[in-house]
């Protein structure tokens, strides 16, 4: 699990607050349920990236481009 984002005390607020888990059918149970507090993490980290603008940065397999800064925007912008 990643670092936590929340403390132990908040989580201790907010996890009374999420329902419960429906129980697992036995013929067809589905997926296994997640950790809640796993899935809030990624849920606020996605959050606090987007908000950031971390979401625009150059990727891993086009390092020397961003998604701002293509060529055809440039040449757009000069007409």
């Amino acid at each position: 699990m990643p670092r936590p984002i929340l403390d132990d005390g908040l989580w201790a607020l907010i996890e009374p607050l999420l329902p419960p888990p429906k129980p697992r059918r036995i013929r067809h149970p589905g997926r296994k349920p997640l950790d809640n507090r796993a899935v809030l993490t990624g849920i606020l980290t996605g959050c606090i990236k987007y908000c950031l603008g971390d979401y625009a940065q150059p990727t891993a397999r086009d390092p020397v481009q961003s998604t701002t800064s293509s060529p055809k925007r440039k040449a757009s912008r000069l007409r």
